[in-house]
């Protein structure tokens, strides 16, 4: 639900346009509203085995100390409301069937 004063700025239903790009271990998202020509967050990704790589997007010095690093553990529901919990969606429960001989999950 969005803040009463963004709702005020407009008698019509406010729209999120996502624009999403998967070309792994790239990924990149950009959420814009159509609303607000100005506004629009851009989402790049890239997926490293392992951890302890401090500048995998080889930012200049400037951005680096602008950047902030979020670590996301997406098997870790603690924060999620127990009506809105699923098994067969819980990515800690997920197993992948062997693949050419090979165990993932």
């Amino acid at each position: 639900r969005l803040p009463a004063w963004l709702r005020s700025l407009t008698s019509t239903p406010l729209v999120l346009k996502e624009d999403a790009w998967n070309h792994y271990p790239f990924t990149q998202a950009v959420l814009s509203l159509p609303l607000l020509a100005g506004f629009r967050l851009r989402i790049h990704t890239l997926h490293l085995e392992g951890t302890g790589h401090e500048n995998a997007h080889q930012l200049d010095e400037c951005a680096l100390r602008r950047r902030i690093v979020r670590d996301i553990d997406i098997a870790d529901s603690t924060d999620l409301k127990h009506d809105a919990y699923s098994a067969q969606e819980d990515p800690a429960l997920v197993a992948m069937p062997a693949v050419d001989g090979a165990a993932r999950g």
